[in-house]
């Protein structure tokens, strides 16, 4: 233990005990470990508040979603395209080329629809003196459709008829406590429900087609030198808001 002397001298008082302090291994140490609490309260208080948002206290409200508005825009009007056998055709796009009526929406689908036009009308050529009586049956042309984006999983299908295919491109976020919602701030739930980053990158719609004549007779022969089809580009959109949540409203209905 250091023995300080009380001298009646405060200049031979603060003399010694600057000495005492300076050969005093365990007065070293305390004094780091008071001057280290004395400031780390405030640094401590500083972090937190330079890393915890004005918001945070939003984590312990609870929230329930709900779907303001929804419905499509047209994105490709309704165009007719003929392919040969075995010809292909493709549409590529990207999100730059939504129409302005889109912009600020939240895109959270897009769907290739699509008709084969030749299903119901017989567009195969016919010769031959008997075609008036005996002329055949004509045959279904069919095609095949795709459609890709980086975010989506492709859709692709053969058909005779038509089809609409569906590009997702956003997905719901699965929630814990779904319906109420808690743990997240407003802006974290609205980022969650954001799908524009999702739609972004490049679309690409393709067409092949498959003609088939159907079977001549021996008074007429049949040929078919085509398929057509009909097809549109349509943008499914939702608008999301976040409400907080009390007992005075329904959870369903």
């Amino acid at each position: 233990m250091v023995k300080i002397e009380f001298d009646a001298d405060p200049s031979k008082f603060v003399k010694n005990s600057v000495s005492a302090f300076k050969t005093s291994r365990h007065l070293q140490i305390a004094a780091v470990v008071v001057f280290l609490l004395l400031v780390s309260q405030p640094a401590y208080s500083l972090y937190l508040d330079i890393t915890t948002p004005a918001n945070a206290h939003e984590r312990e409200n609870y929230y329930i979603v709900l779907e303001e508005d929804w419905g499509y825009v047209t994105w490709v009007a309704s165009t007719q395209v003929s392919l040969s056998d075995e010809e292909s055709f493709s549409v590529i796009m990207d999100e730059s080329q939504f129409p302005g009526e889109a912009d600020g929406m939240n895109i959270v689908m897009v769907s290739f629809d699509f008709y084969v036009m030749d299903m119901n009308d017989d567009n195969e050529d016919t010769s031959g003196i008997g075609c008036a009586w005996n002329d055949g049956e004509d045959a279904y042309d069919s095609v095949a459709a795709s459609a890709d984006h980086p975010s989506a999983s492709s859709s692709n299908t053969v058909t005779e008829y038509g089809d609409y295919l569906r590009l997702d491109m956003f997905e719901y976020p699965e929630f814990d406590t779904f319906p109420l919602i808690t743990g997240y701030t407003v802006e974290e739930i609205e980022e969650m429900l954001d799908a524009s980053d999702d739609v972004k990158g490049e679309y690409s719609f393709n067409f092949t087609g498959f003609v088939e004549a159907g079977e001549s007779t021996t008074e007429c022969e049949r040929s078919d030198s085509s398929v057509t089809v009909e097809y549109e580009i349509l943008l499914y959109y939702s608008e999301f808001s976040v409400m907080e949540w009390n007992d005075e409203i329904p959870l369903w209905g």
